[in-house]
């Protein structure tokens, strides 16, 4: 069980490390969309801007998902625990 509990955290660890990676992946994927846009269209620089917009609002989302998914986790981690220790009170 000991073993279990280690490797969630780690996973819950391994989350919120990832958000550093995909934060500027999002922007950088939507500003190299809008630029080719733009040049495909001639709209220079219109999409550039706007996609690159939607790449910080995608990344913000990706932020909020990720803490929200890793704050369940720990609360429910900590109610298991919590759980464990009534239990064993009996």
């Amino acid at each position: 069980m000991i073993k279990g509990k280690g490797f969630r955290k780690a996973g819950a660890w391994m989350d919120l490390s990832i958000v550093g990676i995909q934060f500027p992946v999002a922007i950088a994927i939507g500003y190299f969309w809008g630029r080719w846009m733009d040049r495909w269209l001639g709209t220079h620089p219109w999409l550039t801007i706007i996609f690159a917009l939607f790449g910080v609002a995608a990344g913000f989302v990706n932020l909020f998902r990720i803490t929200l998914r890793a704050t369940r986790e720990e609360e429910a981690d900590a109610a298991r625990a919590a759980a464990e220790d009534g239990d064993g009170e009996s």
